[in-house]
């Protein structure tokens, strides 16, 4: 069996999961998910083919207004603004109207404030 195919068999498995997000590149597959599906899904396939794998992440999970699928630079000034305060983004995901960064759980604490605090600035700029 294909190491994809042992992954998304091991999704079916954790659909129970309060965060799992799945990405396909053309030359590997991320997994973005707590720790327990991690640990789950790693005993699925073969460490050989484990090329990184990162703990102690936090995801900050960001819901938008429908038009933030069409607003240029949400995402990118979002991301500026966390990089210029030294947080190191290890990914970056959406889906539909959610935005979700991942960040070391270090970081977790500055990058909500950094984020919050630009949320403010931006709905008073807005009203």
């Amino acid at each position: 069996m294909h190491e994809g195919d042992k992954l998304l068999e091991g999704l079916s498995q954790v659909e129970k999961a309060k965060f799992v997000q799945f990405i396909q590149g053309f030359s590997a597959f991320t997994v973005v998910a707590e720790e327990s599906v991690a640990s789950e899904l790693l005993s699925r396939v073969s460490s050989r083919n484990v090329l990184q794998y990162l703990r102690e992440q936090a995801a900050i999970i960001l819901t938008g207004p429908p038009d933030i699928l069409v607003t240029p630079g949400v995402v990118s000034h979002l991301a500026m603004s966390l990089s210029s305060r030294g947080i190191n983004l290890t990914e970056v995901l959406s889906s539909y109207r959610d935005v979700i960064f991942v960040v070391s759980r270090s970081d977790v604490g500055r990058a909500v404030e950094v984020i919050r605090n630009l949320l403010e600035v931006l709905e008073r700029s807005a009203s």
